[in-house]
């Protein structure tokens, strides 16, 4: 019964705290390419619709599993690029890795959107771990809305709400975010994280 007990005890603590060597992998950069290969070689959706291109480029990060409105397969070489086909229109792509936190490519935070035919190029970058930015100005940052916040994407992370708000301690910097409310509507933008150490707030207005 002692046995059972511990093991009980150690898989809650599991769930409740998950691995502490997960590391932040965000998206840095969304862009639009010339490149034609999408209506050269199309592929196409369950609608007969001719898909986009989506080509990831990571540091050699292998073993990276991708879910949302994917068509056929996902197409990986060594370097870490990652290509895949999705449907026009697709708003979100999610990403998950064993070593890594999950994460979203989100379209909209990068004022793109996605075209059948078109080819489009996602950067991902690990982020630095927290105690090799002990010595920078941390902070925290509140997200709140003037409707009730549904989900917040801040640099492709998904923060969770608590309260109808979003919080988390952050270094200096620029972040973009992609707020939805329970009514499906959408505001992006970026906030300016200075070095002040200064507790920031932003409340987001959805007309």
């Amino acid at each position: 019964m002692e046995k059972l007990f511990r093991f009980k005890l150690t898989f809650v603590l599991l769930l409740l705290f998950p691995s502490v060597q997960g590391q932040n992998l965000s998206v840095v950069s969304i862009t639009e390419e010339s490149d034609s290969t999408a209506l050269i070689n199309p592929i196409y959706d369950i609608n007969g619709n001719i898909c986009a291109k989506l080509i990831i480029h990571t540091n050699h990060i292998n073993e990276l599993l991708f879910s949302g409105m994917i068509i056929g397969d996902v197409h990986h070489s060594d370097s870490g690029e990652y290509v895949l086909s999705i449907p026009n229109q697709t708003k979100r792509i999610q990403y998950r890795h064993a070593d890594y936190f999950p994460g979203v490519i989100d379209f909209s935070a990068f004022s793109i959107q996605v075209i059948g035919g078109k080819t489009y190029t996602a950067s991902l970058k690990e982020e630095k771990p927290e105690e090799e930015s002990a010595n920078k100005a941390l902070q925290y940052l509140t997200f709140k809305s003037n409707n009730q916040l549904e989900s917040i994407i801040v640099n492709g992370k998904e923060w969770p709400i608590m309260g109808g708000k979003a919080r988390k301690m952050v270094g200096p910097g620029l972040l973009n975010y992609t707020a939805t409310d329970k009514d499906g509507r959408v505001v992006s933008g970026n906030v300016n994280v200075n070095e002040s150490g200064m507790n920031k707030t932003i409340t987001i207005v959805f007309d």
